[in-house]
């Protein structure tokens, strides 16, 4: 049977043409499908919850959990004042997710999150955020680059001991850059995994379980090539270890 991974749901809302203007949506990508396709996993979108006691019923049989891009958290969440720079949130959102991350956490399912993903994981245990790359460094790299996010903008280089460095056949790769915040403080229990070359965070992991994050969008890229193929395998093959 091949691995189910449970893709958090974003919000959207409905277009112009639609009869149920301020209805709230929900949706995925299909890049985000794609990834846990072509590494031989069976994509399932969860819908966001107001109860959160149902997160629980949400993951009985799932074998990962995919923590995709998307809005800004609180920064309430971890204890800061809201920079002007900092673009709207979704309380239920954030709270939704962090009960996800927190219950896979429990179940001891491995987590892979992309972009705001590596975010979230991030404050969920206890780390912080650049609320916007100019506040980190008002003359540093542009992280926001949004011409096409199937190609890369700038290179990211990995510690010897990061799991990308198992990944990739090299000490850097190329990767595109859609975001516009930093992880600041890593979170405890977590170690940086990449680095781009002005310094910033661009990859973390968790040192005592599968929980791993990448701040580029590796299911974008994978919509060109396959040169990020080898992360998701890497995510479905833990995924695999944890249900044998």
């Amino acid at each position: 049977m091949r691995e189910r991974i449970l893709i958090a749901g974003t919000p959207t809302k409905a277009p112009a043409t639609s009869a149920f203007q301020g209805w709230e949506h929900q949706e995925t990508t299909e890049a985000y499908i794609g990834g846990i396709v072509k590494a031989g996993g069976v994509p399932l979108m969860a819908p966001i919850l107001s109860d959160l006691t149902a997160v629980k019923e949400q993951l009985d049989g799932i074998d990962g959990l995919l923590i995709p891009g998307g809005a800004d958290i609180n920064p309430l969440r971890y204890h800061a004042i809201a920079d002007p720079l900092c673009h709207p949130w979704n309380d239920k959102l954030d709270a939704y997710e962090t009960a996800l991350v927190k219950e896979a956490t429990v179940r001891h399912i491995p987590i892979f999150g992309i972009c705001r993903g590596m975010q979230l994981i991030n404050v969920v245990f206890g780390g912080t955020l650049w609320q916007d790359w100019r506040l980190r460094d008002p003359q540093g790299m542009d992280h926001a680059h949004l011409d096409d996010p199937t190609q890369p903008f700038h290179r990211v280089y990995f510690p010897e001991s990061s799991f990308l460095r198992g990944l990739f056949p090299t000490d850097s790769v190329a990767t595109n850059s859609l975001h516009h915040q930093l992880v600041k403080d890593v979170a405890p229990g977590f170690v940086v995994s990449a680095t781009a070359s002005d310094g910033a965070i661009e990859a973390i992991e968790c040192v005592h379980e599968a929980i791993f994050a990448v701040q580029w969008h590796p299911e974008a890229m994978l919509m060109a090539d396959n040169g990020m193929l080898p992360i998701w395998h890497y995510f479905l093959s833990e995924c695999g270890t944890n249900r044998a």
